[in-house]
């Protein structure tokens, strides 16, 4: 979007008190920013039954996500910077999540 940008002096102080002005052309590129991330499984395929006798540390569930703020290549010619996505349980605090499974799970950096 282009748009004209006018600077007016009142005229005070001038010897025949008119105002006087220019103007200058600004583009404005508006793009899209910061989308919520999503996970990539489907809900119904993110609920697994474990028996009670599961060894401590076996993989229950991989989950990963992905931002769509990721998939831009470039903004005005100008490559974009990957947003990292951080994995937390909630752990509590205002946002605290009622099954969140904290002291039973963790966070893996690991494939």
């Amino acid at each position: 979007m282009v748009v004209t940008v006018r600077a007016t002096s009142d005229g005070v102080g001038t010897e025949d008190g008119v105002a006087a002005s220019t103007d200058a052309l600004i583009t404005i590129y508006l793009v899209n920013v910061d989308e919520i991330p999503s996970f990539d499984m489907p809900l119904a395929d993110r609920e697994k039954l474990l028996a009670e006798a599961t060894p401590v540390g076996d993989e229950v569930l991989q989950l990963t996500a992905t931002d769509p703020d990721n998939e831009h290549d470039t903004i005005l010619g100008s490559p974009t910077v990957d947003q990292d996505i951080i994995y937390a349980l909630d752990v509590g605090g205002t946002n605290e999540l009622p099954n969140s499974g904290v002291g039973f799970f963790e966070v893996s950096e690991a494939g």
